[in-house]
């Protein structure tokens, strides 16, 4: 085997007929000119077996260096995080996209450079309010940092736009956050820190009252209630009941005829059931109902009732409060003085009074709807 590689060792090095300057022929000691300029320094006197075992073994340990030294493929870290934006799914100005990839190349550094996200999934609340807002799951890579001292915020250096998530996803996904960090869900019942409460039974009942827990009812007339910061609370059994009360807590029922409700401040509430009531009253909070014959009721400042379904009304009694709802509808809107208190109070079906189905209003401070973003 060394006898076949020293052949093509030789024969490599004698296919270039190039000949040397006469200073290298000193240099190298050679007594003739040699065919290749480096064929006395690596091959010298090649008349013995020694030295043609050498000479092999040495081409030999070079082919395998060379063979090591290629690049390892590294396995880039994926973290599946979510993002929120305005209205107009922009955040510092900075337009996205859902399905787009973007790639920043400068120093990527937590609060400051790079495009940033959340793990948990109600920290997107801190930074957009779900009244007026679009969130995203993302998914981010590259080079990594976080936040010290912080909540799970992130900066990468790539983000890819997944998708867009409703609130009844981003609390579904809140649920799948803290339940993936417990080591296992075993009661009904949960006080702990990022605890986790699951029933599924029909007419059960779950609670959560831990800081950042989640609490899931699936069951026939089963019922949800989380009241922990943070917190998560989802009932999509029929004729359940979901309850949210604390900070930035998000609160879904997606059962016919269930209620559900949201009392922090930039909480979210969402019912899509038939007949069912969606209640958001925190700051900056949203409210939505798509059932028919449902009701969305917000009476946070700033906040936003949106009711979707047939029949169904959306009251907002907030100041600076929007609402929308869809044909056949209804809307229910307050305008407040300096000192907050009620100035004017009005109510409308959609298609009077110049109202339009799907679109958000005010009441301006002469008592007249107004459109409004």
């Amino acid at each position: 085997m060394l006898d076949r590689l020293y052949a093509y060792v030789y024969n490599s090095l004698h296919s270039n007929t190039e000949s040397t300057e006469s200073s290298e022929t000193t240099r190298t000691g050679c007594t003739e000119k040699p065919k290749h300029p480096n064929m006395c320094r690596r091959l010298g006197d090649i008349g013995s077996i020694e030295n043609r075992r050498l000479v092999a073994n040495n081409a030999a340990n070079q082919m395998g260096s060379r063979e090591m030294s290629k690049p390892k493929k590294v396995k880039q870290e994926v973290i599946t995080a979510f993002k929120g934006f305005d209205k107009h799914m922009k955040c510092l100005d900075f337009q996205f996209e859902v399905g787009k990839t973007y790639v920043h190349d400068r120093e990527v550094k937590a609060c400051s450079s790079g495009f940033h996200a959340c793990e948990y999934p109600l920290d997107v609340f801190r930074y957009y309010a779900p009244a007026d807002s679009v969130f995203a799951i993302v998914d981010s890579s590259g080079e990594i940092d976080r936040e010290t001292n912080g909540d799970t915020k992130i900066a990468s250096a790539e983000l890819y736009i997944k998708g867009e998530l409703k609130i009844p996803e981003l609390t579904s996904a809140t649920i799948k956050w803290i339940t993936d960090k417990c080591d296992s869900v075993k009661a009904q019942h949960s006080k702990g820190d990022r605890s986790a409460s699951s029933a599924t039974g029909n007419q059960s009942a779950s609670s959560a009252t831990g800081n950042q827990s989640a609490s899931s009812a699936t069951g026939y007339r089963s019922a949800s209630s989380a009241t922990g910061y943070q917190s998560a609370s989802s009932a999509t059994g029929y004729q359940s009941a979901s309850s949210a009360t604390d900070d930035r807590s998000a609160s879904s029922a997606t059962g016919n005829r269930s209620a559900s409700s949201a009392t922090g401040n930039r909480s979210a509430s969402s019912a899509t059931g038939y007949q069912s009531a969606s209640s958001a009253t925190g700051y900056q909070s949203a409210s939505s109902a798509t059932g028919n014959q449902s009701a969305s009721s917000a009476t946070g400042n700033q906040s936003a009732s949106s009711a979707m379904g047939k029949n169904s009304v959306a009251m907002n009694i907030g100041i600076f409060g929007k609402a929308k709802a869809d044909k056949d509808g209804a809307i229910v809107l307050c305008n407040h003085d300096s000192d907050y208190n009620i100035r004017h109070i009005r109510a409308s079906k959609i298609g009077e009074n110049g109202i339009k189905a799907n679109t958000w209003y005010q009441l301006n401070d002469a008592g007249e709807f107004v459109e409004c973003e």
